[in-house]
């Protein structure tokens, strides 16, 4: 069923991944680290067999949360299975990226009609999966990048990529953007970051994929908190 999808979302196996913010990474790494710790101090306290089942739990949650990209994804995939939109979404971290000639003006942070027209369809559907009220309260931060080529000055492009990033949440949180369930609440998870050409696109020969390059992903980050209260969790049981 996921192939299935991956193939009508334009998605191939040997597409770049999208790697996960380092607050993300750092998280995972601090609590993997955390929980093994107190797997360690129950060992010189208890049974062998209380041993075994703190350590299953612990399994359990570190596999709940790990996998809470991969349960976006499956949601993300379905919703827009049927899409004829030219999106790709990402299976390790469930980002999702608008790429090509289709998105901006040349040289301008002004959003093409054909992108507007995209956004509209796109964001009422993936804030319905992102802000559910089981979803919402692991998710962070909605993250709208804006990437560029490798043509000119890296600082221009930082500039670039940055203004048409605030382009695209100006334009989905303003009035020409049609209302939708989550539009006021998402004032307070979206935000802009521009990554100038600090992520190219490359073919398979290694020359730089100008066109792919030139894109915006969505992506999210998890809270810190969450993780905290999973640890709280288990040191309470």
């Amino acid at each position: 069923m996921l192939e299935r999808n991956r193939r009508l979302l334009g998605m191939s196996d040997s597409e770049d991944n999208f790697w996960p913010t380092f607050t993300d990474l750092l998280s995972v790494i601090v609590f993997v680290i955390l929980l093994t710790l107190v797997s360690y101090i129950f060992v010189a306290q208890v049974t062998t067999k209380e041993v075994i089942e703190v350590q299953e739990m612990i399994n359990k949650r570190v596999t709940e949360i790990v996998g809470f990209r991969e349960k976006i994804y499956e949601e993300l995939s379905s919703e827009f299975s049927g899409s004829d939109m030219s999106i790709n979404l990402d299976k390790n971290t469930a980002a999702i990226s608008f790429s090509g000639d289709v998105l901006f003006e040349i040289d301008s942070d002004v959003i093409k009609p054909e992108f507007k027209t995209m956004l509209i369809e796109f964001f009422p559907v993936y804030t319905e999966v992102l802000l559910s009220e089981e979803n919402k309260k692991i998710i962070s931060q909605i993250i709208i990048e804006g990437h560029t080529d490798d043509t000119g000055d890296y600082m221009y492009n930082l500039d670039l990529s940055q203004r048409r990033a605030s382009s695209v949440v100006k334009f989905i949180l303003g009035d020409e953007f049609p209302e939708f369930k989550y539009k006021e609440e998402l004032k307070y998870y979206i935000t802009a970051n521009g990554k100038s050409e600090s992520s190219l696109v490359y073919n398979e020969n290694g020359t730089v994929n100008r066109s792919r390059s030139r894109r915006v992903e969505i992506k999210f980050t998890i809270k810190d908190q969450y993780f905290i209260d999973k640890m709280q969790e288990i040191l309470d049981n």
